[in-house]
């Protein structure tokens, strides 16, 4: 069977090609489909790099790329004091061609001093639009689930509230709630107000999760067939809240696999 293009598709980040993967061995792509009441979004990809499997030149090849997207100066100087202590970056795009929204992630195993609990800083560049600069912070997945309520409860819809907290809980009984990874985050300057759930270290796939999964995405209105991923997907995390306009959303992240970059056959880059 032939590949899937838009599920091997890089994200079109100025230098990805030329500049920053020639410094890495290995790549993650990780496809995501966002549901609103009106529509379902799934020209979506995030690329990951572990900073740890870059040769030097990585930070300099990020920074260029930060700039060419019109990442401000106080953001380019961000990235650079950050980088040393970050474990992954991460390259995204939603949507293409002229309209696309590209992203920039640093991902931290332990929070930088200054940004306590952090786990993510992003800069989000849309075309005609100020660029965000996000702040993702961990709140505590035990505390959540014996206050059997979550963070920031107005952002959830009360439809999507049961369903998710059903993933939580399943999550929680693969794992060790410590080992899970729960966020609030924050844009200044937007209407952002949402959450994070990322469970990898669950090991959990889409079949586990099917029942409580098909009711969240019904109650954003949305046919719950998933087609954009394999039927086993490993699922990845979970984001939901309120956008940067106010309006509600779903998003759900899965099915990630690691690209050699020199994989007999590469699709992008032989």
């Amino acid at each position: 069977m032939p590949p899937d293009r838009r599920r091997d598709a890089l994200p079109d980040i100025p230098g990805l090609r030329d500049s920053i993967l020639p410094l890495c061995d290995g790549y993650y792509l990780e496809p995501s489909v966002k549901f609103r009441a009106d529509a379902r979004e799934s020209a979506r990809m995030v690329l990951g790099i572990h900073r740890d499997e870059a040769r030097p030149g990585l930070r300099q090849a990020l920074i260029g790329a930060a700039r060419a997207l019109g990442v401000p100066d106080t953001g380019q100087d961000e990235i650079d004091l950050l980088f040393a202590e970050a474990h992954m970056l991460l390259l995204g795009q939603e949507g293409a061609g002229a309209s696309a929204v590209r992203k920039i992630y640093l991902e931290f195993p332990q929070a930088p001093a200054h940004l306590p609990e952090l786990r993510y800083i992003a800069w989000k560049v849309a075309p005609g639009r100020p660029v965000v600069r996000s702040l993702y912070r961990r709140v505590p997945v035990a505390a959540v689930l014996r206050n059997r309520q979550w963070p920031m409860a107005e952002t959830t819809a009360p439809a999507l509230a049961a369903p998710l907290f059903e993933i939580l809980r399943i999550a929680a009984k693969s794992c060790p709630p410590e080992e899970l990874t729960l966020m609030t985050v924050e844009e200044a300057g937007t209407l952002r107000a949402s959450l994070n759930f990322s469970f990898y270290e669950s090991r959990l796939h889409l079949p586990d999760i099917a029942d409580p999964l098909a009711r969240a995405v019904s109650a954003m209105g949305q046919d719950p067939a998933l087609p954009e991923f394999s039927a086993t997907a490993a699922v990845g995390h979970l984001s939901w809240g309120l956008d940067r306009d106010g309006n509600p959303f779903l998003t759900i992240y899965a099915d990630a696999r690691r690209r050699e970059r020199r994989a007999p056959g590469d699709p992008e880059l032989s």
